[in-house]
């Protein structure tokens, strides 16, 4: 999804109707993504902590590996 849009910025500087709107336009949008896949992940890590408090301490330590495993690899991939 984001690796698009530095070559949809590229290709509308490089084009001659290159429109600052547009390029505002695919930033704004891919910027609104962004902030729905973090607001989802949020709702998700909060889901995740009421799941964690439950448990017994063995569960936790499992489940919070888990977790810190995916943060890591949605930190990646936003990288």
């Amino acid at each position: 999804m984001y690796e698009n849009t530095l070559e949809d910025i590229n290709e509308a500087e490089s084009s001659r109707s290159h429109d600052i709107d547009s390029v505002d336009n695919t930033i704004h949008r891919r910027l609104g993504e962004y902030k729905e896949r973090l607001g989802a992940r949020l709702e998700d890590l909060w889901s995740q902590t009421t799941k964690v408090e439950q448990a017994n301490c063995m569960i936790q330590v499992k489940s919070m590996r888990g977790d810190i495993e995916e943060c890591q690899a949605f930190v990646t991939e936003m990288r």
